[in-house]
């Protein structure tokens, strides 16, 4: 008996859908045709089938209102949709589907009234709405029902019209918050002083400047603001951007200059507002209090934050051990879920022992771990580039111990992800080579796999202050905050504490709020690492000591120094090979050649890994470099070649050899003489090509003249900076300006960088700028790096 529970198969011949889509081609729609064809049709159709329920049966809401504009076609779209048994996320509240059946000359009225902003509508209520984030309606994945929020009570009242992004005073007051005030993140201001000016100024399309007459209008905007149920830290932010604008008004128009009238009533209306956030700030202090008093019953103390530490630590070891090599292999294989777990804690430990910003830990490098240093016992390690903040470094110090953990991960288990086509600079990545993008929810998955109450960073930082506040002098509070800082105000105002010794000293201290020790692992009667490394020196192609060595010499018979000496020579090692290539990018054969020679089987990094991490030269080490210094001494450049291009282009450069980009190409060679007689030489040559390179070295304003040619030091060669063409559109090289020692005697040289990877036959060309016109000093400064 044939089974009920047949898969439904559409047929793409009929568009049908059919129980036995096998006998549906043979009788009908593919009866002429071989069994092979149909069994190949066969295929297609099953992959079609599979590929719909996979994809195209579940839709997204925010997708619709994209692709279909008009909003009662889109209703009706989607109340068609779910009818058809589609799945469809970020629905929109139930009461909009109604408009679907509504006539279309009440569909527009309703419209306004619904809680889901209209694309076109340019009275939108922020650019969270228009990003559709958790507070927009239809980021609701579940369609909730229709609730009096503070956002829905704000559109009744019509508090979230406000004037075009595009109008003039509001693109200037944003430009003044950005460039002025240094204000990135400045939308959501703007969007409150736009939907301020609309209701002081209900009618028009471009925003005046009445409203500083209106003192009445300005109380009932605030009233309404409360009638909402708005928190007062919010009506304080709308005040803080309103106080901003009148701040705009006076130093950006220059009203003292242009209307001093003007300017009166600017500082009048500024004492008004700031008179009523007396009032509002009053009661904010009082909610303040109430939360703090709530906070502080409910705080949990630093220990037990931590405590998935102390749970998981013992697995932690466990798989730490396995990765140990005895007899020169791994003892065991460690699966992919313990090898993710083992990141997770790592992750935890940066989080939760050091206190350090999620940002921070997703945003730290290779090149930041490699550079690490070490300082009294211990090692600091300064994280620049990360999202809590774009001019802050985030600095720790990890124990010896711990830095084992890490170069146990960057040894053993982050070599195995690393995607070969591209590779990521992070640190901490995922099984698929990418950056990890949440270290929140890292640490939430570690806490539920040990059943451990969930800590978050903000919880635990929170906690460390406030213990800190307790038990610390004011000096060490000031190295606490310096510590967990990750702002921009926070770093100005403790700039001296950014030292490793200090790091170092704070990690300590809060490193007693929860018991942890440093030195835990290493009794008081057994010697110190630096001992031991004096004992046993680090060298390149030297072998770790034998645990009956460590143990003869009176060291501890664990394996904490041990590790510790092959992670100090796989850094020893990685940067032996970066000074290696200096000025250029080498090849993955190139680097891999090397390694062969040095003869290193074990403790070494991949090549890829040294591609990875090679960075671009400094102007030191292309000054020192002795490759650029002696092709600049015979001006015989590698790679670089003069073609005839014909016509009126005539002569230019064409690379023989692919550059890779931040790579030195060659020089601009010529006499050094000063930017005067290069003046005087450009006006006698009149029309005539000049060959002339003004530049700026220090305060000294200098031309180089490779006018004459050949020439005096090398008669029989071609300069090829001189033929370079311009092209400010597209150019591929960059000037540097360099000190170079050439035949004993510092000499000003100009050295083209590459801006970006060049392939073979591609022409050089850099933007001349202004360099065919006559010079002053202000015109050098573009040169002066």
């Amino acid at each position: 008996m044939r089974s009920a529970k047949h898969n439904m198969v559409h047929c793409l011949k009929c568009n049908k859908p059919q129980v036995c889509i096998s006998v549906h081609l043979r009788r009908v729609c593919m009866k002429r045709n071989t069994p092979e064809e149909r069994a190949t049709e066969l295929q297609k159709m099953k992959s079609s089938s599979r590929k719909w329920v996979r994809e195209s049966r579940t839709w997204d809401y925010k997708f619709l209102c994209r692709i279909v504009p008009h909003k009662p076609s889109r209703l009706a779209l989607l109340k068609e949709f779910l009818e058809r048994g589609f799945l469809v996320n970020n629905q929109p509240h139930e009461a909009d589907l109604d408009l679907a059946d509504a006539p279309a000359s009440t569909s527009a009225t309703a419209t306004a009234s619904t809680s889901e902003p209209d694309s076109s509508n340019q009275s939108s209520p922020s650019s969270s709405d228009r990003d559709g984030g958790p507070s927009d309606p239809t980021w609701q994945k579940n369609p909730p029902a229709v609730t009096t929020s503070v956002r829905v009570k704000m559109r009744a009242a019509g508090l979230y019209n406000k004037f075009s992004d595009d109008t003039e005073l509001i693109v200037d007051f944003k430009k003044f918050l950005f460039e002025d005030l240094n204000v990135p993140n400045c939308r959501q201001e703007v969007d409150n002083v736009s939907r301020f000016l609309r209701y002081m100024q209900p009618t028009g399309d471009v925003p005046t400047l009445d409203f500083l007459k209106k003192s009445t209008e300005t109380r009932d905007f605030f009233q309404a603001l409360k009638r909402t149920d708005m928190t007062a830290l919010t009506v304080l932010n709308y005040i803080k951007g309103i106080l901003r604008f009148v701040d705009y008004l006076k130093t950006r128009l220059d009203l003292d200059v242009t209307n001093s009238e003007l300017r009166n009533q600017c500082q009048a209306y500024s004492e008004l507002v700031q008179t009523l956030r007396k009032l509002i700030s009053k009661s904010h202090e009082d909610a303040i209090n109430t939360k703090y008093e709530q906070l502080v019953e409910d705080t949990r103390s630093v220990r037990e934050c931590q405590e998935v530490l102390r749970v998981a630590r013992a697995d932690f070891l466990h798989t730490f051990g396995r990765f140990v090599p005895k007899d020169g292999e791994v003892s065991e294989e460690v699966s992919n879920t313990e090898k993710t777990t083992y990141r997770y804690y790592c992750e935890a430990i940066m989080v939760l022992r050091h206190f350090q910003c999620p940002g921070a830990v997703e945003g730290m490098t290779v090149r930041e771990w490699i550079e690490r240093r070490p300082t009294d016992g211990m090692f600091v390690i300064g994280v620049g580039a990360h999202e809590t903040a774009t001019t802050q470094v985030a600095a720790f110090a990890v124990t010896q111990e711990e830095d084992a953990w890490f170069q146990t991960y960057y040894e053993h288990i982050r070599p195995a992800y690393i995607d070969a086509l591209d590779p990521c600079d992070r640190f901490f990545i995922t099984s698929k080579g990418k950056p990890v993008h949440s270290v929140t929810s890292d640490l939430s998955r570690l806490q539920d796999s040990y059943k451990v109450k969930h800590a978050t960073s903000h919880e635990v930082r929170r906690a460390a202050k406030t213990e800190s506040n307790v038990t610390f002098t004011t000096r060490q509070k000031k190295g606490v905050a310096r510590y967990m800082a990750h702002s921009t105000a926070a770093a100005k105002a403790h700039d001296g504490m950014l030292v490793p010794e200090a790091v170092v000293e704070t990690s300590v201290l809060l490193g007693k709020l929860s018991g942890y020790s440093a030195e835990r692992d290493v009794p008081s009667s057994v010697k110190h690492f630096d001992e031991f490394i004096a004992s046993f020196p680090v060298t390149n192609d030297g072998k770790p000591p034998t645990k009956r060595q460590r143990i003869d010499a009176g060291f501890p018979d664990n394996r904490t120094f041990y590790d510790k000496w092959r992670g100090d020579q796989y850094a020893k090692r990685t940067q032996y090979l970066l000074s290696q290539f200096k000025p250029r990018k080498p090849s993955a054969r190139r680097v891999s050649r090397l390694i062969e020679e040095e003869g290193w089987k074990a403790n070494r990094p991949t090549a890829e890994e040294i591609l990875q991490i090679w960075k671009l030269a400094f102007r030191e080490e292309i000054e020192g470099d002795k490759q650029v210094l002696k092709s600049v001494a015979t001006q015989k450049w590698k790679g670089v070649s003069i073609k005839s291009f014909g016509g009126e282009k005539g002569l230019g450069v064409v690379a023989t050899r692919p550059f890779s980009k931040g790579d030195i190409v060659c020089d601009y060679h010529g006499e050094v003489i000063t930017a005067d007689e290069g003046n005087k030489k450009m006006e006698s040559l009149e029309n005539q090509p000049g060959y002339m390179f003004f530049f700026k070295s220090g305060d000294r304003a200098l031309c180089i003249d490779a006018h004459t040619h050949p020439c005096k030091c090398h008669a029989n060669v071609e300069t090829v900076g001189r033929r370079i063409n311009h092209s400010c559109k597209k150019p591929n090289l960059k000037p540097l300006q360099c000190v170079l020692k050439v035949d004993g005697e510092d000499t000003c040289v100009i050295l083209f960088k590459t801006l970006r990877d060049i392939k073979v036959d591609e022409e050089l060309r850099f933007d001349y700028g202004v360099q065919r016109t006559s010079f002053s000093g202000d015109d050098l400064e573009w040169l002066d790096e």
